[in-house]
């Protein structure tokens, strides 16, 4: 099993977070070679998380099934009758359903333009590719005063990114700039999300919408 789908990694977690404790966990991590200090978040269910993403990144899954199952023989662990069990992951609500298949087309409104002629500042680019390849990176922001350059070193580090033949699961690029309503933000984000399956939601909604994906 190399990469998993939405609706497996949600399952796997669940059931994670169901059947072991703190404890127990940290013994599965120390038979895996992870330091469970090394992985970011607090917690059973944080780190429990953070694991199946390492391991999912290293195509390591087929490793937690199997400790999984010698530990926990009575739990049917690719069942998705079991997954439908736990309260906390209704996964049968239609959500899953409403996602978009990854690699998303990526969509630029009102996006800065690819620059023609470039000069200078590989080392910021390759910081960023640095922190692209960093696990423990999750959000990078690119700060400075307007006019610097910000959006066109971003732009220009998509395109490298394409170059190198790296293809992100998607990009939504949105500038606030020419369309500062959040309202229309989040309904673009969740409209792109879910391949334009969300619909015509409140304000409130999309916030609620936000949160589910």
């Amino acid at each position: 099993m190399k990469k998993l789908t939405i609706e497996q990694r949600l399952i796997l977690l669940g059931l994670l977070k169901q059947y072991f404790n703190d404890s127990e966990l940290r013994e599965i991590f120390f038979a895996l070679g992870i330091d469970y200090e090394a992985l970011p978040g607090n917690g059973k269910e944080e780190k429990a998380r953070e694991m199946v993403l390492y391991l999912e990144r290293r195509e390591q899954i087929t490793a937690l099934l199997d400790i999984c199952k010698r530990l926990r023989p009575q739990v049917e662990w690719e069942s998705q009758e079991q997954a439908n069990k736990l309260a906390r992951y209704p996964i049968t609500t239609g959500i899953l359903e409403k996602l978009a298949p990854f690699p998303i087309a990526p969509v630029f409104a009102h996006a800065q333009l690819s620059e023609l002629h470039w000069t200078n500042r590989a080392s910021e680019i390759q910081k960023l590719t640095n922190l692209w390849h960093d696990e423990q990176s999750r959000i990078v922001g690119i700060m400075g005063l307007g006019g610097v350059g910000k959006s066109s070193l971003a732009r220009r580090w998509y395109d490298e990114l394409l170059r190198q033949s790296i293809q992100p699961d998607g990009v939504f690029w949105w500038s606030f700039y020419y369309q500062p309503s959040l309202d229309e933000f989040l309904e673009g984000i969740l409209c792109y999300l879910t391949n334009n399956q969300f619909g015509q939601l409140t304000f409130l909604h999309h916030g609620q919408g936000l949160n589910n994906y």
